[in-house]
């Protein structure tokens, strides 16, 4: 570590302008290391510390230290996530635009003009991707998709793609380009890929990062150091109580209705509301945008696999007989 990481003095210049609050001492401490050009193989950070705004962190680096990847590739593991994530990116994105300084830096990198100074590319399954930050390969961008969207392309054989596109896509995706694989612990198979790719190239304008909160079998592993941890802000996350109260109903009917007369007492923040089938969770979303009045149905978002675990034995029961009756 340098002096100036000692003396607890770096800065992580316009963060607070663009994610809307302070970073923590371990995201100027990876800042720092970013641009020392030192990229560690996993982040292993605790979960609802930040550890998104790793990307935010290489953009930023990459001002300071040309010898980074130009591209940061962020996989996740769920669609949903895509969608969720890209929402914050494109934030963060529109937020450097309206910082001349920063805006500036970032389009001298590039080699054509564009109204963005960094693209933002959106891979996953029912949704086309724009193409624009394929373009202008000098440009920063920052392209998000999930671990199926992403790891085929970089093997050469992304879904929906022709011939002449798959090469395209490897090339981008695979060279001057960082990998952030999110939640890496719950896709190992693309953890060992973008390590194997990393390992086989060797090369500084290709980095492969895992970022997760458990532990991971890479040496090479930003943790958080002691005094981070011991930081008021930290421990507040880390240490938050949690309870667990239950609420009883007379009948199981009653339960739909208890459930949303819970969720809609939090006038703040997000509410989570987790079901054991897929018609309950219909049923709850429809009944919370009704109680919520004008605008309910844009503030109730409905999550649901296309078949859960509890319907799944139920299904192949009904299958089952179907074919015994020859009706399948």
């Amino acid at each position: 570590m340098t002096d100036a990481w000692r003396n607890d003095e770096t800065v992580v210049p316009h963060f607070r302008e663009i994610v809307g609050h302070d970073p923590y001492r371990w995201q100027r401490r990876l800042y720092h290391e970013f641009v020392c050009g030192n990229i560690p193989e996993a982040v292993d950070i605790p979960t609802g510390l930040g550890k998104t705004l790793c990307l935010v962190l290489f953009l930023l680096a990459r001002i300071k230290n040309a010898a980074l990847p130009t591209r940061v590739v962020y996989v996740v593991d769920r669609r949903a996530i895509v969608d969720q994530t890209a929402d914050a990116i494109r934030m963060w994105i529109n937020r450097i635009d309206a910082l001349p300084d920063l805006a500036n830096a970032l389009d001298g990198i590039a080699a054509l003009p564009s109204a963005l100074s960094v693209q933002l590319g959106v891979l996953r399954g029912g949704l086309a991707d724009d193409g624009e930050w394929r373009f202008d390969p000098a440009r920063p961008a920052v392209v998000i998709g999930t671990v199926d969207m992403i790891g085929s392309r970089i093997m050469f054989s992304g879904y929906g793609d022709g011939r002449s596109r798959r090469p395209m896509h490897a090339g981008l995706l695979g060279h001057d380009s960082i990998v952030m694989l999110d939640e890496a612990h719950l896709s190992p198979a693309m953890a060992a890929l973008i390590r194997d790719i990393n390992r086989i190239q060797d090369h500084p304008k290709f980095r492969a990062m895992t970022l997760s909160a458990t532990n991971t079998d890479t040496d090479s592993v930003f943790r958080l150091l002691p005094c981070e941890e011991a930081d008021p802000s930290v421990r507040k996350r880390l240490y938050a109580v949690k309870r667990t109260d239950f609420h009883l109903v007379e009948k199981p009917a009653a339960r739909i209705t208890r459930i949303c007369e819970l969720a809609t007492r939090h006038r703040t923040g997000a509410i989570a509301v987790f079901t054991q089938t897929v018609e309950d969770a219909g049923k709850i979303s429809r009944k919370l945008a009704q109680h919520l009045g004008a605008g309910g149905a844009e503030r109730v978002a409905l999550l649901t696999g296309t078949l859960r675990g509890k319907e799944r034995p139920a299904a192949m029961l009904v299958g089952n007989l179907l074919r015994a009756l020859g009706l399948l």
